[in-house]
């Protein structure tokens, strides 16, 4: 089956490559799905939204009607999954399921500013804020209040200007260098890139969906 794959900042393609043998895309934009139809599974990662059109949500039903299997994850791609989920796309991954959650969606949450030449990010996106946080939470690291104020301060700085010295100089301010510290170090002294990791999961499911999948039959999810 064929499998084409649509990332930029969350994953490589040179790591893309090492976990399935797919067709490798930069970040999705609108009319990219009508010049690949000849695929069978599309795993939408990393998506265009500011300097282009977005890929929308009918292109995707467009495929999906035709029988095709999409699998979202990581940024724009969970976003499209969340809101698309109960029509067939397949969503995986913890910004998947942040943004199911959520009372309202926000594209700015995974918007990030990455490198025209690499792809590499070159701000801190949201959503690693959020995952973060919630980590901590869940390991009794900091409290409701001290939370809430981080987040409030993160989210203030427009995702652009997003810098990681930037967000750690308003997290500092917010909560304390101390407790700062603390919040890095149960994390491995930086942010997770929630972003990677979930990248990754879809490319892992999308190999263990077309491996199981049966002669003549489309690919379902489990």
């Amino acid at each position: 089956m064929k499998t084409i794959v649509f990332s930029g900042p969350s994953i490589a393609e040179s790591e893309v490559l090492k976990l399935a043998a797919v067709t490798h895309a930069p970040p999705i934009r609108r009319g990219d799905l009508a010049g690949a139809e000849d695929y069978d599974v599309f795993v939408i990662l990393d998506g265009e939204f500011g300097q282009n059109m977005s890929v929308s949500p009918k292109e995707i039903l467009g495929l999906l009607e035709r029988g095709k299997t999409v699998i979202g994850a990581a940024s724009m791609g969970a976003l499209r999954a969340s809101e698309l989920d109960r029509s067939g796309m397949i969503g995986t991954g913890w910004v998947y399921d942040y943004f199911r959650r959520c009372a309202v969606r926000r594209d700015a949450d995974v918007a990030l500013v990455y490198s025209p030449f690499d792809f590499k990010p070159m701000t801190v996106p949201m959503v690693d804020v959020e995952y973060w946080m919630e980590q901590a939470s869940a390991a009794g690291l900091i409290g409701a209040r001290e939370r809430a104020r981080l987040l409030k301060v993160v989210r203030d700085i427009f995702f652009a200007d997003r810098s990681l010295d930037r967000l750690m100089d308003a997290a500092r301010r917010a909560i304390g260098g101390d407790m700062l510290d603390t919040l890095l170090a149960c994390c491995g002294g930086a942010i997770p890139n929630v972003k990677a990791v979930d990248a990754a999961e879809a490319i892992r499911l999308c190999t263990s969906l077309t491996e199981r999948r049966e002669p003549g039959q489309p690919v379902k999810d489990i």
